[in-house]
């Protein structure tokens, strides 16, 4: 998964708003499992305000046997 450029994680730069802020203001997300559950939190109260959205992962964002297993038949078993 790739982002515009510009975009970084959630928790890694200052919130601005509320009001009018440029169309290029994105966060990006990366997991590595298909179908994997999440929840945008909005914390409008946080005093770090890189906090001020946050992720919060309801299943596992990555996908251990299934990366491995295709790391295996791609690179042969040694």
């Amino acid at each position: 998964m790739s982002g515009r450029p510009g975009s970084v994680p959630p928790g890694l730069t200052i919130v601005k708003g509320p009001g009018r802020v440029e169309d290029d203001r994105d966060f990006l997300l990366n997991c590595l499992k298909d179908g994997a559950e999440f929840e945008i939190v909005l914390d409008f109260n946080s005093l770090d305000k890189r906090k001020v959205i946050d992720v919060r992962w309801l299943s596992q964002p990555v996908d251990v046997s299934s990366m491995k297993s295709t790391f295996l038949n791609f690179f042969g078993s040694r």
